[in-house]
């Protein structure tokens, strides 16, 4: 792993040769404990890397391995990624961790147009400790009438942590939204 590493760390390095390097890593069983030491350097691959041969080579070995809580807040700047297999990589790694940080990006990602992405944030958000609330908080942002229903069934399973009163104001709001 240490050569892998500097191959993939030093700038004169050709993307060509990093990305055999990520690939030759996808390959083999990497021991859970580098799995830590890999992630920087794959997080900024995918964040700052332009060739798409060497970004899906490090999306490729990101979802082979497990991610440490840390990397929740580079993981909720992929979801902007430009490659959609990216975004979904992520959104499946947060869903994974889990934290409240991650429900809240989850959640603002309900309004996306792929319904496989979509499919895989509901899934995601449900992992979420916060589900229930970051739901319900929006429901009223939601616009496609499937989604909102979808949200909605999401939302009696998950049973927000809520006062009644807490639950009846977000769902009140969702409702009056919709009807304008």
């Amino acid at each position: 792993l240490p050569l892998y590493m500097k191959l993939m760390q030093a700038p004169a390095t050709a993307p060509r040769v990093r990305r055999q390097a990520l690939l030759c890593l996808a390959k083999v069983n990497v021991p859970s404990g580098d799995h830590t030491k890999l992630w920087p350097v794959l997080s900024k691959i995918l964040l700052t890397e332009e060739n798409p041969g060497l970004v899906q080579a490090a999306n490729d070995l990101t979802s082979r391995i497990n991610l440490p809580a840390t990397a929740s807040k580079d993981l909720v700047k992929l979801l902007e990624h430009r490659d959609q297999n990216v975004q979904l990589n992520a959104v499946k790694k947060l869903g994974v961790i889990a934290s409240k940080d991650a429900g809240e990006a989850l959640a603002a990602m309900l309004g996306v147009g792929d319904w496989k992405l979509r499919e895989q944030v509901m899934t995601s958000l449900q992992q979420c400790p916060n589900a229930g609330e970051v739901l319900l908080a929006q429901l009223h942002e939601i616009e496609d009438d499937a989604l909102f229903g979808q949200a909605a069934h999401k939302v009696q399973e998950v049973k927000p942590k809520l006062t009644k009163a807490q639950f009846t104001k977000h769902l009140k709001k969702a409702i009056e939204t919709r009807e304008e």
